[in-house]
């Protein structure tokens, strides 16, 4: 009997990748590793991109979570995705990222 949870999280994980992959190279990450890395990988900027589908939010813990992927990962930057309540569109989720990354974005897009 399979985790009725895990499925809803996997499935969460798959829609976001897929969205992803529609403008840029996107590669799911199997879990159970020794050091968690994310659940999805992009290519340069390279990013980390941590997904969840919970009832209850834990913002702040999940960041946490998601900067330490990052670092696991030896990865640029990092996205923490949260399921957005109401739609199931992967563009309307929310995309959440540390004020240092967004600084560090801002200052990328506005090089000569």
């Amino acid at each position: 009997m399979s985790n009725p949870a895990k499925a809803k999280g996997s499935k969460f994980e798959r829609d976001i990748c897929d969205y992803l992959a529609e403008v840029m190279e996107a590669e799911r990450i199997p879990a159970g590793a020794t050091l968690d890395k994310g659940d999805i990988w992009t290519p340069p900027p390279s990013a980390v991109w941590q997904c969840k589908n919970r009832q209850q939010l834990s913002l702040g813990a999940w960041l946490d979570e998601t900067v330490e992927q990052q670092h696991n990962a030896k990865r640029f930057l990092h996205w923490l995705i949260v399921k957005r309540k109401g739609t199931t569109y992967p563009g309307d989720q929310f995309a959440i990222c540390t004020l240092s990354q967004a600084r560090t974005i801002t200052t990328l897009l506005n090089a000569p």
